[in-house]
C-alpha cells in the first residue's frame, strides 16, 4: 500500500483529480552519487568565499 500527501496554498480552490506513482530502479550506487554531489557543492562554496 502507497500513501501520498498533498498541501496546497494560496486563494483559489484546488480540486485533485488523479495520482500515479512508478517505482524507479537504478544502478547507480545511491550512496556514491550522494558523496560525489557532496563534493562538488562543497568546491562550489569554497569557489564562491574565494571570489
Amino acid at each position: 500500500m502507497e500513501s501520498v500527501r498533498v498541501s496546497d496554498t494560496g486563494t483559489v480552490g484546488v480540486r485533485l483529480r488523479g495520482v500515479s506513482s512508478d517505482r524507479i530502479y537504478t544502478t547507480e550506487a545511491v550512496a556514491e552519487r550522494v558523496a560525489q554531489l557532496t563534493r562538488q557543492i562543497q568546491q562550489l562554496e569554497a569557489e564562491k568565499r574565494h571570489m
